[in-house]
């Protein structure tokens, strides 16, 4: 970040490339009969919209660990910084200084990025029920598919924390693109294969510029939705941080299980266009 023009150009690319791809795809006339089905990449999202308008229960219920979780960061912040030895650093560097404001969100990052990774598994496991047996799809039966599959959590989290911090410095974020390109659909993967990370490239292989489109996408949706939200309400109102992360953690709730459920329903397209029988709900 001390070279404003080099970051503003790589920044710059990467969204002239996203949108020229993204201008290539269709994003209206998703059907859900079948719910998993060959689609347009783009068609995905507007599917996933319309599954949470037609089961929002069901949706805002896995997406309600979201803003559990941000109060639990808040705790877990306020934990730290008033009672152990971090809270005199802190005051040191000073309440609004940069240091200052990456320690906290690192500290929130701890609690969130994992419980998101539970949402996208679950969101999977959802969108697998609904595909085979919308009756049995609910809260508690995608929390089971989560419980059978907690190596899915890890699998899903990983790549996650890595491709994140690679889109962060925004130099190496080529490399956090092309290797969500690969790594896409991990979450659903794992419910089907105990090597979720290498069936996810397998399915991706040959359709990276396709996964990696929405992938950014999605990825980019649930990052700066969120922030925006916060910043907004942070420069806007005179509202307490931990009043501005519950507000923020509902939004959330609403986006990143949508978000979630695209990347399942890609999955489920990767499946069909490789020739894979469909799955049953479990049981």
């Amino acid at each position: 970040l001390d070279v404003p023009v080099r970051v503003i150009a790589v920044l710059g690319s990467l969204v002239l490339a996203l949108v020229l791809i993204l201008r290539r795809t269709r994003w209206r006339g998703a059907d859900l009969t079948p719910v998993v089905q060959r689609r347009r990449a783009g068609q995905h999202l507007g599917a996933a919209m319309r599954l949470m308008r037609a089961r929002p229960g069901l949706f805002l219920s896995i997406g309600a660990l979201l803003p559990v979780a941000g109060l639990m960061a808040v705790g877990l912040q306020w934990l730290l910084t008033e009672h152990t030895e971090l809270g005199d650093a802190l005051t040191l560097a000073g309440a609004g200084s940069p240091w200052a404001s990456v320690v906290l969100a690192l500290i929130g990052l701890v609690i969130v990025v994992p419980v998101t990774s539970i949402v996208y598994v679950a969101m999977a496991a959802a969108v697998r029920d609904l595909d085979a047996d919308p009756e049995v799809a609910s809260w508690s039966h995608a929390m089971t598919g989560v419980r059978r599959h907690p190596g899915g959590v890890v699998a899903e989290l990983l790549p996650r924390a890595l491709t994140n911090a690679l889109l962060f410095t925004v130099v190496l974020a080529p490399v956090g693109v092309w290797l969500l390109s690969r790594w896409c659909v991990v979450a659903a993967s794992s419910l089907d294969d105990p090597r979720p990370l290498r069936r996810s490239a397998q399915l991706t292989r040959g359709q990276r510029l396709r996964t990696g489109a929405l992938a950014t996408l999605v990825t980019t949706l649930s990052l700066v939705v969120p922030a925006l939200t916060a910043t907004l309400l942070l420069l806007l109102t005179g509202w307490s941080f931990f009043l501005v992360n519950l507000v923020t953690g509902l939004v959330a709730a609403v986006v990143v299980p949508v978000l979630a459920a695209t990347m399942a329903l890609l999955h489920g397209d990767l499946r069909v266009g490789a020739g894979v029988p469909a799955r049953t709900a479990e049981i």
